[in-house]
């Protein structure tokens, strides 16, 4: 099952034109296992556009406050 289109805020049940709000969360309730993988380079930004020095710490924080 891949599950795509967490956005801030889906826990709250917020449905953005860019993601699936609870939708999300209800089909992570149908898998068995959870894999996030996570861009560690640093040179990602949350929303994908290259930076310098970005801390992944943030993405893996986001994504426990969502879930």
């Amino acid at each position: 099952l891949d599950v795509a289109g967490l956005v801030p805020g889906a826990s709250e049940g917020q449905e953005r034109a860019d993601g699936l709000g609870n939708q999300f969360l209800d089909d992570l309730r149908t898998a068995d296992a959870f894999i996030h993988v996570v861009d560690v380079s640093g040179t990602t930004d949350a929303g994908g556009k290259e930076i310098v020095g970005y801390d992944p710490n943030n993405d893996i924080d986001w994504l426990r406050g969502e879930i």
